[in-house]
């Protein structure tokens, strides 16, 4: 047993790349900021890049956490020092193939390292992975590297009703327009027109190598809590306005928080819904099923509940500090956090699988997973079809 937090190995054919990128789209707002991890092709002299970005990100997620800091810093510094990513740091592309782009939006609260597990471990199966770290104030905190400003967690009006709304809403139409600058920047890194990175210690060469590998006919859009939301926000603007910007084949949404989404705009796009067992109220589920409805005219969008988890299952707090479900705090399930968070993974795999052209990627079938035999799905789980 390791005697600090860890994260589990990637379980894909592919050796996982990780670097960051931070562009400049528009001179009235914030760089852009994502965190990609992509199937790639290490000498082995490559560092495994730490899971906390810096101390500021320990900071932050106590701000968010409502946790003083003079608490928060040492213990995250005593907890996270030495939790690595398992994959490697500025690896160059592979070029085996052109690989799809997976797109993934945070929740409250996160930013581009929350979701490692998930997102390294699509990569792990060939798809490049944008986690996006929004600048909208809604992460844990997002250090500006351009001007080594940090943007702070800023959290919504005391008075509900129509404020909060329009305040979410507002973030997230930016959080909208970051991922449309994130697929305009990748049709440019994949013409190999030059990009301008300022993310500290980016290397050029690593994000040139990306030219002419990526199959921009295949981006999905996914997303946990309110990065859900994103997502569907996305595919909402996608069914009104299909433009080049607006791409996606697929969307994924992992417990979506629906306060900031129109739930009476459909969706066109086939969809998967994985939630967990305690995370929905009674409002909330409503309006998921009332988006769901539109998106189930597609007969491969799908509706998924694990069981025993709860709203951080999809993130990687519950697999590095597993004594929270211990705790019974209500961040975690009971479920086994690896293996919940596995099988997340294995559904998001599979339904990718069967409704994308990626059988070349090697992506591992496994029929049982999504079988229509009940009594051939794994127990943990519920399917609505």
């Amino acid at each position: 047993m390791p005697l600090y937090p860890s994260l589990p190995s990637y379980l894909g054919r592919h050796a996982v790349g990780i670097c960051d990128i931070e562009w400049k789209y528009d001179p009235d707002r914030l760089p852009a900021l994502a965190r990609l991890y992509y199937p790639s092709s290490p000498s082995g002299q490559e560092p495994r890049p730490f899971w906390l970005p810096s101390y500021h990100y320990g900071q932050g997620y106590g701000d968010f956490a409502r946790i003083p800091r003079w608490v928060s810093v040492p213990l995250f510094k005593a907890l996270t020092s030495f939790t690595k990513i398992p994959g490697y740091w500025n690896a160059p592309v592979s070029t085996e193939h052109k690989w799809p782009i997976i797109y993934f939006s945070h929740g409250l609260g996160g930013n581009r390292t929350t979701y490692s597990t998930i997102c390294g471990e699509l990569a792990s199966h060939g798809f490049v992975v944008c986690a996006m770290e929004h600048r909208d104030r809604s992460a844990s905190v997002s250090r500006v590297y351009e001007t080594d400003e940090l943007v702070s967690y800023q959290r919504p009006p005391a008075s509900q009703g129509k404020a909060e709304f329009d305040f979410r809403r507002s973030q997230v139409l930016t959080r909208a327009t970051e991922v449309k600058e994130a697929v305009k920047f990748f049709e440019n890194l994949n013409a190999g027109r030059k990009v301008n990175n300022t993310a500290e210690g980016h290397e050029s060469n690593v994000i040139e190598g990306f030219a002419g590998r990526l199959d921009l006919s295949k981006q999905i859009i996914s997303g946990h809590s309110f990065g859900s939301a994103t997502a569907l926000c996305l595919l909402q603007q996608q069914h009104t306005s299909p433009r080049p910007d607006y791409p996606f084949k697929l969307g994924i949404v992992l417990d979506a928080w629906m306060l900031a989404v129109n739930a009476t705009e459909p969706i066109s796009t086939p969809l998967l819904s994985v939630n967990t067992a305690s995370f929905h109220w009674r409002e909330n589920a409503d309006a998921l099923s009332r988006v769901l409805s539109s998106a189930r005219a597609h007969a491969h969008s799908l509706h998924i509940v694990l069981k025993d988890t709860a709203h951080q299952n999809q993130s990687d707090f519950p697999v590095l500090f597993p004594f929270f479900r211990k705790l019974k705090t209500g961040m975690a399930g009971m479920a086994e956090p690896v293996a919940a968070i596995q099988l997340n993974n294995t559904i998001c795999l599979e339904w990718i699988r069967r409704n994308l052209d990626v059988e070349d990627l090697g992506v591992p079938v496994n029929d049982n997973v999504l079988s229509e035999d009940e009594t051939k799905r794994p127990q943990e789980m519920i399917m609505s079809i």
